[in-house]
């Protein structure tokens, strides 16, 4: 009985270590926002202004590719019907044929 609380206690904290790896992992937000300043907000501030302003491009909107449109989801409608096909089967074959009516 020991012996399974102890292993218990071990799964608990593995759980809770590996849940909390990806937060310890990540990178710290910069604390001065001079050290993100884009070259051109820099030039800028120092005096130079450029000749010509360009507009940065707008972000045309992507259209996903066709297999993210149909290939994936019916790769997942596939998958589902192939568990809940499994599931009936097993039921089917095994289960009914596990116990025997005696008349």
């Amino acid at each position: 009985m020991r012996s399974i609380r102890l292993i218990l206690l071990t799964l608990v904290g593995l759980l809770l270590i590996s849940a909390a790896l990806p937060i310890a992992a990540a990178e710290d937000a910069p604390a001065d926002p001079a050290e993100t300043a884009d070259d051109a907000e820099t030039l800028i501030q120092s005096g130079y202004e450029p000749a010509v302003i360009v507009e940065p491009a707008g972000g045309d909107a992507i259209e996903p590719a066709w297999t993210t449109k149909f290939l994936v989801p019916t790769g997942l409608l596939i998958a589902a019907i192939a568990m809940l096909a499994t599931v009936v089967m097993y039921f089917v074959r095994v289960v009914r044929t596990r116990y025997k009516v005696v008349e």
